[in-house]
């Protein structure tokens, strides 16, 4: 939505559109946003993966922990699935 169509997913009637083609009830969005208990778990996760070396998005991380982050040519892809 964002990279492909330039829609804000920070705006809250773009993430209700976004999951009711998802098939996702647009009700879940509201619900989730408004619930403290899902903040505090996505700060958690948020810190998790900083802790882990994932800073961006995309991130791809090999079985031996090696990672290639953001938007890497498919040759780097290739070397990281392949171990080289």
């Amino acid at each position: 939505a964002l990279w492909e169509d330039g829609r804000d997913i920070g705006d809250v009637d773009v993430l209700k559109d976004l999951a009711s083609e998802a098939g996702i009830p647009e009700s879940f969005v509201e619900e989730t946003l408004a619930d403290e208990s899902s903040e505090a778990d996505l700060q958690t996760a948020f810190r998790n993966a900083q802790q882990t070396g994932i800073t961006g998005v995309p991130t791809f991380v090999s079985e031996d922990d090696h990672a290639a982050r953001g938007a890497v040519p498919p040759e780097q892809l290739r070397r990281l699935v392949e171990g080289a």
